[in-house]
């Protein structure tokens, strides 16, 4: 996001961000879906745990799959964090 970019940029055990542009045409949008399921990736981390996210994270292949546990869009998941309060989030 354009939160999280800035502050995790210079991460040294980061190596690639993949960063979703939402205004993005039908067409490129496939693409950039059949890309993410070619790759394996070491790591996936999803903050946002809505349809699109959830969506993308079932079709992107890493070890470990990280996100915040829920009452629903638990599965795929390797690793699920308790829940948080949306105030202290944000």
């Amino acid at each position: 996001s354009d939160v999280a970019y800035p502050i995790l940029k210079n991460h040294p055990d980061i190596d690639k961000f993949i960063i979703w542009e939402k205004k993005t045409p039908l067409l490129r949008y496939l693409k950039f879906l059949l890309s993410l399921a070619r790759n394996r990736y070491d790591c996936l981390i999803d903050f946002q745990k809505n349809t699109r996210s959830y969506t993308f994270a079932h079709l992107i292949r890493a070890r470990a799959k990280i996100s915040f546990r829920s009452n629903r869009r638990n599965s795929g998941y390797t690793v699920l964090l308790p829940g948080y309060d949306l105030q202290k989030y944000v």
